[in-house]
């Protein structure tokens, strides 16, 4: 299911580029990856996005391999070959990169959630500067160790970390955000790592 989703996803993006022109399949062209890399592991995630470059390259250029085929006088399958080789690397695997990333942030997301899964925000303050079009969001987040962490053990600690949510505005909307988390004060509350007192 995830490969003829991924497959699908490649032939959108060929929809959304001349000589068709549905401009509406290129808001649509990742869905099926990024539901097919959801919940997958860095490498399955990445050869997934390989195939999807792979097969959004041949959907879009089929006519190339006959091209290169001509013009370098090859044997069709050996344009074949070559061309599929240069898809999979210079359009495979920008794709593919891509995927293992977004599978790589879910996965750190995950753990966080999973770790930390009574997670609460304590806002302290909203600073609006109008005449800059910032805002800033000060808050506290609480929560308890009750998994596993950056490879460390559940420890059952509360912690508190201060943090800050800064925003750029254009036009009354939000067109930039900033997230400030004290990350040492977690992992010193954690008993990761030892203040230094001198």
């Amino acid at each position: 299911m995830r490969i003829a989703a991924v497959l699908a996803g490649g032939i959108l993006y060929a929809l959304a580029l001349p000589p068709w022109d549905w401009a509406v399949c290129g808001w649509l062209t990742l869905v099926p990856l990024l539901w097919a890399i959801r919940g997958q592991s860095v490498g399955s995630a990445f050869r997934l996005g390989l195939l999807y470059g792979y097969a959004a390259a041949w959907a879009l250029t089929w006519c190339f391999a006959e091209a290169a085929a001509r013009y370098f006088r090859l044997p069709l399958p050996v344009a074949v070959a070559v061309v599929g080789f240069v898809y999979a690397v210079v359009v495979g695997g920008p794709f593919g990169l891509f995927a293992a990333a977004t599978a790589a942030i879910e996965r750190s997301h995950q753990d966080l959630f999973l770790a930390f899964s009574d997670m609460v925000a304590d806002v302290h303050d909203i600073v609006i500067d109008v005449e800059n079009q910032q805002a800033v969001l000060v808050l506290t987040i609480h929560a308890t160790q009750k998994g596993d962490f950056l490879g460390f053990s559940a420890s059952h600690r509360r912690t508190a970390t201060p943090s800050a949510f800064i925003f750029r505005l254009k036009d009354g909307r939000i067109i930039a955000e900033r997230r400030l988390y004290d990350f040492g004060g977690l992992l010193m509350q954690l008993g990761i790592i030892k203040a230094r007192i001198q």
